[in-house]
C-alpha cells in the first residue's frame, strides 16, 4: 500500500492488526528504501553518530498535503531504520509560506542509543534535492538519492596552513563503492514484494515499519505545533 500507511496512528494499528489476523503480507510503499544508494547503506550502519537528511522540492500549488507526511516521512523511515533505536526526544519547527499546510519543516531527533538526526523537508526550494549523510565514528558517508551515488570519506590527517585558520589541508581515503543493486526504485520495490509473497518472508518495509514512520511523523508534527 502507498505511504503513509495512514493519517492517524490508530488507523495504522488497525491496518497492521488486520493484516496479521488475515495472515497476509503487508508492505508499505516507502519506495526510497529501495533506492540502490539506500540499499548500500545496509552495510554502513556500524558506528553511526549523526544522520542528516534533506528533501527539497520546487513549489507546486497542486499539492495539498503538508511536507511532513508527503516528503519528510520518507527520510523518517530511512533514519529510523538506520538508527535502529527508539526516538527519545523530538524537536521541530514548521513554516507556512505559500500553502495552507506546512511547506517547510526542520526536525531534530535524538534516539535512545545516542544517534541523532537532523532533517529538513521543503516545498519552496528552487531545485529538487534528495540527500543523506552519515557521520560515523571512523568516516563520513555522503548519499545523493537522485544520482544513486554513495561516497565514503575517511580523513586520516588534517592541518591548518595559515595562522588565521582560513586554509587547511586534509588527507585520507575516498571510497566510491560499486552499488550491488541498480535500477528504478519502484521496480525494485515491487519485485521485492513479489519475492516476499513467493517465499513468505517479511517485506523490507513491513506494516510495522510503516507504523513506526507514521508515529515519528506525528511526533514531528506535534513538536512543530501542527
Amino acid at each position: 500500500m502507498e505511504k503513509p500507511i495512514a493519517t492517524a496512528v490508530e488507523d495504522a494499528v488497525r491496518i497492521v492488526d488486520a493484516a496479521n489476523a488475515a495472515g497476509v503480507l503487508l508492505q508499505v510503499g516507502h519506495v526510497e528504501r529501495f533506492n540502490p544508494a539506500v540499499l548500500e547503506l545496509d552495510r554502513l550502519t556500524d558506528g553511526i553518530v549523526h544522520i542528516e537528511a534533506a528533501r527539497i522540492s520546487p513549489y507546486s500549488s497542486r499539492v495539498e498535503v503538508g511536507v511532513v507526511l508527503d516528503l519528510m516521512i520518507h527520510d523518517l523511515d530511512i533514519v529510523a531504520a538506520l538508527a535502529g533505536a527508539k526516538p527519545l526526544c523530538v524537536h521541530a519547527t514548521a513554516r507556512r509560506t505559500r500553502s495552507s499546510t506546512e511547506d517547510l519543516v526542520s526536525a531534530l531527533i535524538e534516539f535512545d542509543n545516542g544517534v541523532s538526526a537532523a532533517l529538513t523537508a521543503s516545498r519552496i526550494g528552487q531545485n529538487k534535492i534528495r540527500t543523506l549523510s552519515l557521520t560515523r565514528e571512523t568516516d563520513f558517508v555522503s548519499v545523493d538519492l537522485l544520482r544513486q551515488d554513495v561516497t565514503i570519506n575517511r580523513v586520516d590527517h588534517s592541518e591548518y596552513l595559515s595562522d588565521e585558520g582560513t586554509r587547511y589541508r586534509q588527507t585520507g581515503v575516498v571510497e566510491v563503492p560499486f552499488l550491488e543493486h541498480r535500477g528504478e526504485p519502484l521496480y525494485l520495490e515491487l519485485s521485492h514484494f513479489v519475492q516476499s509473497v513467493r517465499t513468505g518472508t517479511t517485506p523490507r518495509v513491513s506494516g510495522l515499519d510503516g507504523l513506526r514512520a507514521l508515529e515519528l511523523a506525528m511526533q514531528v508534527r506535534a513538536a512543530a505545533g501542527l
